[in-house]
């Protein structure tokens, strides 16, 4: 699955920063790039924290203070939120527009190559084991004992456009 150029044609995904020792981004930033105001934003993070469970919460949502912009050299100090990965999920998870489902369908997107590629190492490592009996079929000089192994390799039924030898 790939992900429609359409909807691809945002800005990259919202500033992530290294905070001591974990990547996190902050509510304004996800406010930008979902195009949200960012009172919004703070309001369903609240939303978020009456429902889960209040350690998890603290550990992934960081109350910080931000300096905003007033113009004119002027700037005061507003609410926002230090997120985690796992916070930002949560979080983006329940938006909704183009940017959101950009964000969902990368994430399945994420989530499938992983797989995809958990499949191909695990196709190796049977082939592998079978190259080694094949091995040692001939190291103990019995060719008809490697000829059937190298004729029966596996090849799994998930991985049809994996080649046969």
């Amino acid at each position: 699955m790939s992900i429609p150029a359409k909807i691809l044609t945002k800005t990259p995904l919202p500033v992530v920063i290294s905070h001591d020792n974990k990547a996190v981004t902050t509510s304004q930033s996800v406010a930008e790039y979902f195009g949200k105001q960012h009172k919004n934003v703070l309001q369903s993070i609240e939303n978020l924290k009456a429902d889960l469970p209040k350690d998890l919460y603290q550990l992934n949502f960081q109350l910080i203070q931000i300096d905003t912009d007033l113009g004119l050299g002027r700037t005061r100090q507003d609410p926002a939120y230090e997120l985690t990965r796992d916070a930002f999920t949560l979080l983006a998870m329940g938006f909704t527009g183009k940017a959101a489902l950009a964000f969902k369908l990368a994430y399945i997107e994420a989530f499938n190559k992983l797989e995809a590629k958990r499949a191909v190492q695990a196709w190796l490592s049977c082939r592998l084991a079978v190259l080694q009996a094949c091995l040692f079929c001939c190291l103990g000089g019995s060719q008809a004992r490697l000829s059937y192994c190298l004729a029966n390799l596996p090849k799994p039924s998930n991985l049809p456009w994996l080649p046969n030898p």
